[in-house]
């Protein structure tokens, strides 16, 4: 894409990305895979242009939450092993098979049902089985006495494969809160009570995401999956000790400038009325870009290496920015919203949410532009 021809695009630098991979390779153990998350479009950056540039590094894995997800990849050349982390419908089991993705099962009705539509496709669909240590959402409760029965029915069951058990750690960005170790700890138990009684060996055993990797690195066992922090970014309060770099540069360009007088005033709601004569450049990204609503008023962007402060409601399309004080400003001029000069997460803390949103919620009408 032609520079001219830019409104508001991501850059995405892939040398940042490589960066990151390094930092956090060599912070896990010699014996621990990287599990590199690419669900939700590698969280807006682009799957495919990000899962290839994990493939040429090195990675082991890829995880992501769909069949489609994996699907995308496998048609896009991508031959590493995708494990699927979210249930899919059973219907799906031969598709999924079909394209040498693995599949997490935390459910015994499920696991039967993918059994039987594996049935007579002449294959067998490579499962992770997903224990629930405390998170409250998918997996066999490790906490009912009927899950290693459970878990022993499903080994059973003849056209699946189990490679692995995993769990998923609820608060793993707080080094403070000592449930991770209580999730962890109750994983290392049931895996133990299921392998003892079933007589198998369950295969690959994988806890940590980014926080769990950070905070708690005895979690790391066989397998991390780590997301946000490939992305350049620390979950939680703790410092970027890494050296992790932003991988996505959000960015616009000044399409009109102009001068309003004292008592004038900006926006949907008039939620910002001018105390005195201001200069302000309108630049064309809003909440249809990704850029929420309600961080109006709350936020910054960065042009020619000054910041300027939003002003009134963010539109679907614009919003306006104060560049009184910013005297080299023209029309064509960069934006930069976050970046490597500019805190996505104090434009997550506007936001009152998380920087993962912020980086998901970039719209599919913003280009992504690769660099290394």
């Amino acid at each position: 894409m032609q520079d001219e021809e830019k409104r508001t695009w991501a850059e995405i630098k892939l040398g940042n990305l490589e960066n990151n991979y390094k930092a956090i390779k060599s912070m896990l153990p010699d014996s621990c895979e990287l599990i590199a998350v690419c669900k939700a479009n590698s969280y807006g950056h682009g799957a495919v242009q990000i899962a290839k540039k994990l493939q040429n590094l090195g990675a082991s894995y890829i995880s992501v939450s769909c069949y489609k997800e994996a699907l995308e990849l496998r048609q896009n050349g991508v031959s590493l092993p995708i494990i699927i982390l979210a249930p899919s419908q059973p219907e799906l089991a031969p598709q999924i098979a079909e394209i040498n993705a693995v599949q997490a099962v935390g459910n015994l009705y499920v696991a039967k049902k993918l059994n039987e539509e594996m049935a007579g496709s002449g294959n067998r669909l490579k499962i992770h089985i997903k224990l629930d240590t405390g998170m409250g959402r998918t997996g066999f409760m490790t906490n009912r006495q009927e899950t290693v029965s459970d878990v022993l029915s499903l080994l059973k069951l003849e056209n699946l494969s189990c490679e692995g058990v995993f769990t998923h750690f609820a608060d793993s960005d707080d080094i403070e809160d000592r449930f991770t170790e209580e999730q962890h700890s109750r994983f290392v138990s049931a895996v133990e009570a299921i392998e003892k009684a079933t007589g198998v060996n369950l295969g690959m055993r994988h806890c940590a995401n980014s926080g769990g990797a950070l905070n708690f690195p005895n979690t790391a066992m066989d397998g991390a999956r780590v997301g946000l922090m490939l992305y350049g970014y620390i979950p939680g309060k703790a410092k970027n000790s890494l050296g992790l770099l932003p991988v996505m540069q959000l960015k616009t360009r000044i399409c009109e400038i102009k001068d309003l007088s004292a008592g004038d005033s900006i926006s949907y709601g008039r939620t910002y009325t001018c105390t005195k004569d201001t200069k302000i450049a309108v630049i064309p990204v809003g909440y249809a870009d990704g850029l929420p609503r309600r961080v109006s008023g709350k936020m910054k962007v960065l042009i020619n290496g000054e910041t300027a402060k939003q002003l009134g409601t963010v539109c679907m399309d614009m919003c306006m920015v104060d560049i009184t004080n910013i005297k080299s400003a023209q029309c064509g001029d960069i934006a930069t919203v976050f970046g490597e000069d500019i805190s996505l997460d104090a434009l997550a803390d506007a936001a009152d949410t998380i920087s993962y949103e912020l980086l998901c919620a970039v719209s599919q009408r913003v280009p992504r532009v690769y660099t290394e």
